[in-house]
């Protein structure tokens, strides 16, 4: 009797479901070679079916590929940086396999001009203002005071007792 219930609910969901997997129908392809206008494949252009999350960057050829759109009609965009936008509407059947070759323009008003600037860390310090103390030598003159001495009471300026000396810059 178990064995029964099994085959009938077995029998039951399959009827159910075949249907279901042959409505889907089979999904479709589009490729195909994006170039410029001398003919020459241009690398990571954008094509993308609108209002989908169907879409591919072209390889170093400049192929793409998008696999597994269900049949419909669908809007073809092809765009990248320095290039006019193109839109292609395309009608797929089921398990349609479709080559669209397109060809882009450069758009010269999209790149107008990139400055880069920068400087090294150590120009940047330089650049920096910084407190400057001065040692006035009328007060030392006919003195036997060390000038490693006096230079230990300046701020910014510590005497090693190994010998040398260090300047403590502080920078805000």
């Amino acid at each position: 009797m178990f064995n029964y219930i099994k085959i009938v609910v077995y029998f039951i969901l399959t009827s159910c479901t075949i249907p279901y997997s042959y409505a889907q129908g089979e999904p479709a392809t589009i490729t195909g070679t994006v170039t410029d206008t001398r003919n020459n494949g241009i690398e990571g252009i954008t094509a993308l079916l609108r209002n989908t999350n169907h879409g591919a960057y072209t390889d170093v050829k400049g192929t793409y590929s998008i696999y597994n759109i269900a049949p419909g009609a669908y809007v073809l965009e092809v765009s990248g940086l320095g290039y006019k936008k193109q839109l292609q509407t395309v009608s797929l059947s089921e398990g349609e396999k479709i080559t669209l070759n397109i060809t882009l323009e450069t758009d010269l008003t999209a790149i107008d001009e990139v400055t880069v600037t920068g400087k090294s860390k150590t120009t940047r310090i330089k650049e920096q203002s910084f407190a400057v103390n001065s040692i006035s030598t009328k007060q030392l003159k006919n003195n036997t005071t060390d000038a490693s001495v006096i230079l230990n009471k300046t701020s910014g300026i510590r005497i090693r007792s190994t010998g040398g000396w260090d300047l403590l810059i502080n920078y805000h």
